[in-house]
């Protein structure tokens, strides 16, 4: 009986101490969910659907040619194919900017500042709080707290099955049964995306510490005089040697570096979603395959469950219903607690 008066409190406690920070966590969440959805930050829509890649080489060289060989970074693909590509670039000054581009025509769109999309807000607050370093140690913490706070939920309920299967309006306290209810159907949910998000978090971070006065290597500079082979055969060659397979991501290097073409599997399970096929950069030959690394799987699994953006559209479904549900716990959470202040001097 201790144990469970124990958890109470600490239930109760945490739950008040993470509020606002996982209130900011599950809005911003939410919010990146169904930007993906609608793909209202996919870019410019084009005047027809992408049918082919004809003009992916022509829009690579003119971004080489504007801004630098080693300035073009990470290419990333529209999920639907009636919107732009996304490429993202350094200007002279070392300003980052997104760049759009038609991989059919070949057209270039006038470039935005990088980080200024809708989607880009809301996942630099969901990332860090836009507090930076310390930011990052709170959605950590918090991270934590949301896993104490699923355990600790679960065992101080009692009649779990009898809260689940009835509706919240028929128990004594509506509002309590609505808390409790919510609670059991987005525990493994919470749980899940609270342990997925704290590696992501982390291993970003730890990548930042071990990176300490890293110069920035993405400055423009005059194009590199060692030829590079054709994009357009890569990506052909890595959708046919994986069929069923999505673009998820392209980047072409410069000098002799090699080209790395990420795919997206749908069907696969979570920790073999993300593959990657590396070219030579100079000859266009695939290079062969390597073994994945059980660390990488491990973030690659993270990715998968954290965000449900890898899966069909049912999962994106659900995903959102979970998020909608957990604003639900941020409403009905505080004024359980504002409810038994008044409750409680009134009993005394």
């Amino acid at each position: 009986m201790k144990t469970r008066i124990l958890l109470w409190k600490l239930h109760r406690w945490i739950g008040l101490a993470c509020a606002m920070p996982f209130a900011l966590l599950a809005v911003t969440g939410l919010g990146l969910l169904i930007c993906h959805a609608t793909e209202t930050a996919a870019g410019p829509r084009l005047d027809r659907p992408v049918t082919t890649l004809a003009g992916v080489d022509v829009a690579i060289s003119a971004l080489r040619a504007r801004y630098g060989d080693t300035s073009l970074g990470l290419i990333l693909p529209a999920p639907d194919p009636r919107h732009a590509w996304q490429a993202s670039v350094h200007a002279a000054d070392g300003e980052p900017l997104t760049v759009a581009l038609d991989p059919q025509s070949g057209q270039i769109f006038p470039p935005v500042p990088a980080g200024s999309a809708a989607r880009d807000i809301l996942l630099a607050v969901h990332n860090s709080l836009l507090l930076g370093l310390g930011g990052k140690a709170i959605a950590l913490l918090t991270a934590i707290a949301l896993i104490m706070l699923a355990i600790s939920g679960f065992a101080i309920m009692r009649r779990r099955l009898r809260t689940l299967t009835s509706a919240p309006w028929h128990s004594p306290s509506p509002l309590a049964g609505l808390h409790k209810w919510t609670g059991l159907v987005v525990m493994i949910f919470l749980f899940l995306s609270a342990s997925s998000g704290f590696l992501l978090l982390g291993f970003k971070t730890l990548g930042e510490f071990s990176r300490p006065g890293r110069p920035n290597t993405a400055m423009a500079r005059p194009i590199s005089d060692v030829p590079r082979a054709p994009l357009r055969p890569m990506l052909e060659s890595a959708l046919n040697a994986h069929p069923g397979a999505e673009l998820l991501g392209i980047m072409p290097g410069h000098g002799a570096e090699p080209v790395a073409v990420m795919l997206l599997v749908r069907d696969a399970a979570p920790w073999g979603k993300s593959v990657t096929v590396r070219f030579d950069g100079q000859s266009g030959v695939m290079a062969p395959a390597r073994p994945v690394p059980a660390f990488m799987k491990l973030m690659i699994a993270a990715k998968s469950l954290h965000t449900g953006l890898w899966d069909r559209s049912v999962m994106l479904g659900l995903y959102l219903l979970a998020a909608t549900l957990c604003v639900i716990l941020l409403v009905t959470g505080p004024w359980l607690w504002w409810q038994r202040g008044p409750t409680k001097r009134h009993a005394r």
